[in-house]
């Protein structure tokens, strides 16, 4: 085996970094999107919408119908909505809240603004640089070995 065949170490980290940005993409694709509440403008009525209190899932209170006033947005923008609560349980006046919405599921929660969980992020980066660094380790072991066997071929 010639050194033209195998992974120089430059191409190791181009795949490595590419493997990297698709296993980000696709996280930030399942994950939920946050928008925050401000002004008002047109009409969207969203329904299964809950307020929760912060992660505790049984103390769920249905707002069913609620409407949202959304402004026009483009994409890659934040999404910055007005929330007219029913009667039932409105925030304090001015206060922001983030609504939070998983893509292709409900229901959308409706949270205090700063109660952000970022547990999730930390443990799938944690374990996407550990896989990495386990990787990277082998790589290294199973380069040294066939350098090695190249080397004990020639004498």
């Amino acid at each position: 085996m010639s050194n033209d065949d195998a992974f120089s170490g430059w191409q190791m980290k181009a795949m490595l970094a590419v493997i990297g940005l698709f296993l980000m993409s696709l996280y930030f694709s399942v994950t939920e999107m946050r928008f925050w509440i401000s002004g008002t403008n047109a009409e969207v009525e969203i329904h299964d919408i809950y307020k929760t209190s912060s992660t505790s899932r049984r103390n769920r209170q249905p707002l069913i119908g609620t409407r949202f006033y959304l402004p026009p947005v483009q994409d890659g923008i934040p999404l910055e909505a007005a929330l007219e609560f029913p009667d039932s349980w409105s925030p304090p006046e001015g206060r922001k809240m983030w609504v939070t919405y998983i893509p292709g599921s409900s229901p959308v929660k409706v949270r205090p603004r700063g109660e952000q969980n970022l547990i999730w992020p930390l443990i799938f980066f944690g374990m996407v640089g550990a896989v990495g660094f386990m990787g990277w380790k082998v790589w290294q072991e199973v380069s040294a070995d066939t350098e090695k066997d190249r080397r004990s071929r020639k004498h």
